[in-house]
């Protein structure tokens, strides 16, 4: 799926593909978020795309302070699919509100599943 999106842009290029298989998505202390995170470092990406907001983590304030202060600072586009977000292209009366929705339901999903195990 995030291929074929990528391949049909002409605007994005697909320069790697990371995945935290086994890895909880309730903190971002992961291989290959720290590999994705040297990579834009060293800018060698500026654009990350994923499924959802849920595949990029499941907690809420480290979620929102990528999205809103860390990425923003570092010139990196965030692209969402199943969420129909584009950093470039948000619409900051909307996504103020709906993007922190869903990524507070993403928190309160990981916290059940922790609690339950």
């Amino acid at each position: 799926m995030l291929t074929e999106f990528v391949n049909n842009r002409e605007d994005l290029e697909l320069v790697s593909i990371r995945i935290d298989d086994g890895y909880s998505g309730g903190n971002f202390d992961r291989p290959a978020f720290k590999e994705l995170m040297e990579d834009i470092r060293n800018r060698k990406i500026n654009c990350i795309v994923v499924k959802d907001f849920s595949r990029f983590g499941r907690d809420f304030i480290e979620v929102s302070r990528y999205l809103e202060e860390i990425f923003p600072f570092m010139n990196v586009r965030f692209i969402s699919i199943n969420d129909n977000y584009d950093s470039i292209k948000s619409d900051n009366s909307t996504d103020s509100l709906i993007i922190p929705f869903k990524n507070l339901i993403n928190d309160s999903y990981e916290s059940a599943i922790i609690g339950h195990n």
